[in-house]
C-alpha cells in the first residue's frame, strides 16, 4: 500500500461523526506505516469483517471549470451611486455572460478640476514652489505634484522656508534649528573619521562606545510641526496636503544638503512613548490622522564600516552618501545619459574621468587591502543596499609622484533598479496627468473590479497584472488568495487608477495569461487581507465510487472492491455536514501534499519549520529539492542540476536557460549567489508575504495536529480548558476560556477555537494545551516577540468545527456518477476540507494522486 498518501501526514485525522467502521488509514496502513499523529482509538483493525464503506471516491478539479469560486464582499463595503438592491447583488463576485460595451463606472457626481479644492492646479511655472507653499493657514488651493527645481530653488533655501515657517514669528528659533543641522552633519562627519582610524570596520562594541560617549539629544534633532491655524474658515485637506507636499520638500532637501543625516515623519510628541501594544498604536495612528507632524532628523552611520577600507574616506563617503540620497536620479547625468564605461583597450590612466562621474560613487581603497578585505567590501555595500552593484578598477594615483596604480569600488544602481526607478517616475506623471483630467478627482478616486482567473496561481497572476498596468503591487487591493487548479472571481481595487488603461491591459495582454478584468466601479475603499465576509463555491464531483471492504481476520491489509455511489448515500453524507458541520482544517493547498516525504517530497511546512527553527541554509535546500510529483520536465531539470553541482548557484542558475518557470526558487538562488555566507539575506529576496507563507504554512500544520487531537480527545463536545470567542465577531481580545461545567451549557461547538502558535496567543488549558507544547519542544522552535518575521509569529485563532451556508447537492442530469454541490463559507475556510467531511477520505488513492 505504498502508492497510498494518507492525510494524517499533513496533521489531518478525524472526522466531527464518523462511522462506526473503520477507516482506510486503519485497515490499509502498515504496522511500520503508522503515523505518530494522534489517532482515534474507535476502532479494532483486527476484527473480521466485511460492510460497505460510508467513504466516497472520486474526482475533484477534473477541469479548472468543475471547481469555480467566487468572493462576497462585507456590507460595509457599498458601492455609490447604484440601488441597494445592486450593492446586494453586486457582493458575490461575478462577470456576466454577455458584457454591454458601455463603461460599468457608476454615475454618481464626481467632483472635476474646477470644483475641487484639493485638485486646482496653481498659475505657479512648473518646477517652481509657490512661496506660500509652506503656508499651512493658506487656502489657495495646492497641487501637490509641484515639486522644487533645482534651477529655481535651491535645497538650502527650502530648509531655511521650512525652519522659518514652523518657528512662526521667532527668527532666533528658526536660525538655532539650522544651526543644530549644521553641528549633527559635523558630529556624523566625526563618528565617521573616528570609525576610518580603527584597524578595522567598526564592531557592535565600537559602536556602543561612540555612542555612549554622546547622549541622545546630540545624535538627533526634533524639527517642530506646523503652527496649528487659528482660522476657522480653513479648508482642513487643503491643509493637510500643504503640510505633507511641504515636508516632502524638506526631507528630500536635508538629505541632499546634509548627506550624513536622514529623516522621518512622526506624530509631534507620540514617538518616544509609543505604546508597544499594536491595537492600541493603530487607533492612534486612525485620530492623528490631521494631528501635527513633526519631523526627526538622526545621524545616519550605516556605511561607516566602509570608511577603515578607504584611502580618502572623507570625500569618498560623503560622495556615496549623496548618491544614495539622490536615489535613482543619480543614476543619470545632467543630460540624461545612463553610467559611462571606459572604452576596450583602455588604461589605468584613462580610468580617472571616473571619480567626478555622476552616474556613480567611486571609492578610493588603501594600498594595502588584501583580495579577501575587497571582497569583504563587497559585500559590505551589498548588505547595505541591496540594489547597489559594484565593480573594481584601477586609476594612475594622481596623489603619488610614482606612476602607481590605484584600486577604485566604483557603486551603480543596479540595472533592473533603475529601470523600476524610471517606471516609478513614469507613472508618477501618468497619475499627474490622469489627475489633471478631473477623471480621479474626488473621493472616489479608486477602481473596483472583478478579477477572473483562469487556473492561474494567485501571486503569477499578481505579478502580471503589476508588469501589464505598470504599477506597484501596493496599488493592487485583494482581499484573499484563490485555489490554483479552478476558476475563480474576485474583487480587486486598483489605486488612482484610470479606466482606460485597465481597458487597454485587457484588449491587449491580459487574456493571453488567463486574466480578465471587468464591472468597474469607483469606491473610496481599498481592499487588504482579510476583508472579505466568505467564498461561494460550485464544485462538479466525477466519477463517484464507494467501496466495499473484506477484512478477514488471516489477511492484513484488507481487500477493497469499487462499487457504484449510492446516490441516497451521498444525499445523507451532504445533510450529515448541514448538520454538524466539518472540521476546519487546513487544506493542503497551505501545508502541502499528504504522504511521507520519500513519496511526495518536501512540503512548505517543512520550509516554514527549517525557517523558525533559524536554519536557513536548510530552508534553501529544501525549496530547491522541492516536491516530488506534479512537476514538468524544466522544472525537474533545474533540480537535478542543484543535486548535481551540489548546490552551485551558477550551474542551477544556467539550466533555467532563460524561462520563467520557478520565481521563486530564481530569485533565492540569485540571492544566495550574492550572499553565499547569508542564507536568510538569500531568503529575503522573496517578498515578505511569501517568507511569511512558509511560516504560516508551519502554523497551520501545527493547528491540523491540534484539531485532530481534540477530536479524537472530546469529538464536536465543548470540554473544559477549551477556548472560545464569546461574540461573532472574532475579536481576538474576547477569548475566553471555559473553566465550569455551567460554562459548559452556554458555550456551541461552532463557538470553539484554537490557536495558531505565535509569542500572542493563549493555549487551552488541557490536554491540547501540552500537545503544542510538546510539538514545539520536539522541532525546537520558540516563537519570541522580539526575533526577526521570519522565524517568529504573533499567532491568531481559528475556530474549530465551521458550517456551511446555503448548501446544495444536485444531480446532473445525463451524466452518470456526477454531481454539483454548491455552498457559502466563511474566509479563510477550504472546500476541499468540507469535500473530506462528506466523501469521509482519510488517504489519496493511486488513480487519484
Amino acid at each position: 500500500m505504498e502508492d497510498f498518501c494518507f492525510y494524517s501526514t499533513i496533521g489531518i485525522e478525524g472526522f466531527v461523526v464518523g462511522p462506526s467502521h473503520p477507516l482506510p488509514s486503519e485497515y490499509l496502513k502498515k504496522d511500520e506505516d503508522l503515523s505518530s499523529s494522534p489517532s482515534t482509538g474507535k476502532t479494532d483493525t483486527t476484527e473480521s469483517c466485511t460492510f460497505t464503506s460510508w467513504e466516497i471516491l472520486g474526482t475533484i478539479k477534473d477541469t479548472p471549470e468543475d471547481f469555480v469560486v467566487r468572493e462576497v464582499l462585507p456590507r460595509k463595503f457599498t458601492i455609490p451611486g447604484i440601488s441597494s438592491q445592486d450593492n446586494e447583488r453586486l457582493r458575490v463576485a461575478h462577470i456576466p455572460d454577455r458584457v454591454p460595451s458601455q463603461d460599468f463606472t457608476h454615475n454618481h457626481a464626481v467632483p472635476t478640476s474646477s470644483t475641487s479644492p484639493n485638485r486646482t492646479v496653481t498659475d505657479a511655472a512648473p518646477g517652481r514652489l509657490e512661496p506660500n507653499i509652506l503656508d499651512a493657514t493658506t487656502t489657495k488651493p495646492l497641487n501637490e505634484s509641484k515639486v522644487p527645481d533645482a534651477t529655481s530653488i535651491s535645497n538650502l533655501d527650502i530648509i531655511q522656508d521650512y525652519l522659518r515657517t514652523v518657528a512662526g514669528d521667532d527668527h532666533e528659533k528658526a536660525v538655532a534649528l539650522q544651526e543644530a543641522l549644521q553641528r549633527l552633519q559635523d558630529c556624523a562627519m566625526n563618528q565617521m573619521l573616528t570609525a576610518a582610524t580603527t584597524a578595522a570596520a567598526p564592531t557592535l562594541e565600537n559602536k556602543e562606545e561612540l555612542s555612549s560617549n554622546m547622549n541622545k539629544h546630540e545624535q538627533e534633532l526634533w524639527i517642530p510641526p506646523f503652527p496649528t491655524s487659528s482660522s476657522n474658515q480653513v479648508d482642513e485637506t487643503s491643509a493637510v496636503l500643504a503640510k505633507k507636499c511641504a515636508r516632502g520638500a524638506f526631507h528630500k532637501a536635508v538629505r541632499l544638503e546634509y548627506p550624513c543625516l536622514q529623516t522621518e515623519s512622526g506624530v509631534w510628541g507620540k514617538i518616544e512613548s509609543k505604546s508597544n501594544d499594536n491595537k492600541h498604536r493603530k487607533d492612534d495612528v486612525q485620530k492623528s490622522k490631521f494631528e501635527e507632524h513633526g519631523i526627526r532628523v538622526f545621524i545616519d552611520n550605516s556605511f561607516n564600516a566602509l570608511a577603515p577600507f578607504l584611502s580618502h574616506p572623507k570625500e569618498d563617503m560623503i560622495k556615496l552618501l549623496a548618491f544614495r540620497n539622490r536615489g535613482f536620479e543619480g543614476a543619470r547625468g545632467s543630460n540624461g545619459s545612463t553610467a559611462r564605461h571606459a572604452p576596450k583597450g583602455s588604461g589605468p590612466e584613462d580610468n580617472n574621468w571616473i571619480l567626478s562621474d555622476p552616474t556613480c560613487a567611486a571609492l578610493r581603497l588603501r594600498s594595502d587591502l588584501s583580495k579577501d578585505d575587497r571582497r569583504r567590501l563587497h559585500q559590505l555595500v551589498a548588505t547595505k543596499n541591496k540594489y547597489f552593484d559594484t565593480t573594481t578598477t584601477q586609476i594612475h594615483d594622481n596623489d603619488s609622484d610614482s606612476s602607481e596604480h590605484a584600486s577604485v569600488l566604483v557603486v551603480r544602481w543596479q540595472r533592473h533598479a533603475l529601470m523600476r526607478g524610471l517606471s516609478k517616475q513614469k507613472r508618477k506623471r501618468q497619475d499627474v496627468e490622469e489627475s489633471s483630467s478631473g477623471e480621479l478627482d474626488g473621493k472616489f478616486c479608486n477602481l473596483l473590479c472583478v478579477m477572473k482567473k483562469y487556473q492561474k496561481e494567485h501571486l503569477t497572476a499578481m505579478q502580471k497584472l503589476t508588469q501589464i498596468l505598470k504599477c506597484r503591487q501596493t496599488d493592487i487591493g485583494s482581499a484573499g488568495i484563490k485555489d490554483l487548479q479552478a476558476v475563480t472571481y474576485q474583487f480587486i481595487t486598483l489605486r488612482n487608477m484610470k479606466r482606460k488603461r485597465v481597458d487597454k491591459a485587457n484588449d491587449q495582454h491580459l487574456s493571453r495569461y488567463g486574466i480578465t478584468l471587468d464591472l468597474f466601479y469607483n469606491v473610496d475603499f481599498v481592499l487588504s487581507t482579510g476583508l472579505l465576509e466568505g467564498n461561494k463555491f460550485e464544485i462538479i464531483l466525477r466519477d463517484l465510487k464507494q467501496v466495499r471492504v473484506d477484512k478477514p481476520d488471516t489477511s492484513f491489509p484488507a481487500k477493497e472492491s469499487i462499487i457504484d455511489c449510492d446516490w441516497d448515500h451521498l444525499r445523507a453524507m451532504t445533510e450529515r455536514v448541514r448538520t454538524n458541520g466539518f472540521i476546519n482544517f487546513y487544506g493542503e493547498q497551505r501545508v502541502g501534499a499528504p504522504g511521507l516525504v520519500s513519496v511526495v517530497g518536501n512540503r512548505t511546512f517543512d520550509i516554514g519549520r527549517a525557517m523558525l527553527q533559524k536554519d536557513y541554509l536548510k530552508a534553501i535546500h529544501l525549496l530547491m529539492e522541492g516536491t516530488s510529483t506534479r512537476e514538468s520536465k524544466d522544472v525537474q531539470k533545474v533540480r537535478q542540476a542543484w543535486k548535481d553541482s551540489n548546490g552551485d548557484t551558477s550551474e542551477t542558475l544556467k539550466a533555467f536557460q532563460g524561462s520563467d518557470i520557478m520565481p521563486r526558487e530564481k530569485a533565492v538562488l540569485r540571492g544566495l549567489h550574492r550572499f553565499p555566507d547569508n542564507p536568510l539575506e538569500a531568503l529575503r529576496s522573496l517578498n515578505h508575504n511569501m517568507r511569511l507563507f512558509y511560516v504560516n504554512a508551519y502554523q497551520s500544520y501545527l493547528w491540523n495536529l491540534a484539531a485532530s487531537k481534540r477530536i479524537a480527545l472530546h469529538g464536536n463536545q465543548v470540554a473544559l480548558g477549551d477556548l472560545y470567542f464569546e461574540s461573532a465577531n472574532d475579536d481576538r481580545s474576547m477569548v475566553k476560556v471555559v473553566h465550569s461545567t455551567e460554562e459548559l451549557a452556554t458555550v456551541g461547538i461552532s463557538q470553539v477555537v484554537l490557536p495558531l502558535p505565535g509569542f500572542n496567543v493563549q493555549y487551552p488549558e488541557n490536554e491540547v494545551g501540552w500537545f503544542y507544547k510538546e510539538i514545539l519542544d520536539r522541532d525546537g522552535i520558540k516563537f519570541e516577540k522580539n526575533e526577526i518575521p521570519e522565524s517568529t509569529a504573533k499567532g491568531s485563532y481559528r475556530h474549530l468545527v465551521v458550517f456551511p451556508k446555503d448548501m446544495c447537492l444536485e444531480e446532473i442530469k445525463g451524466q452518470k456518477d456526477c454531481a454539483k454541490i454548491s455552498f457559502q463559507l466563511p474566509k479563510g475556510c477550504y472546500a476541499t476540507m468540507l469535500l473530506r467531511e462528506i466523501m469521509l477520505t482519510t488517504a489519496t488513492r493511486p488513480a487519484q494522486a
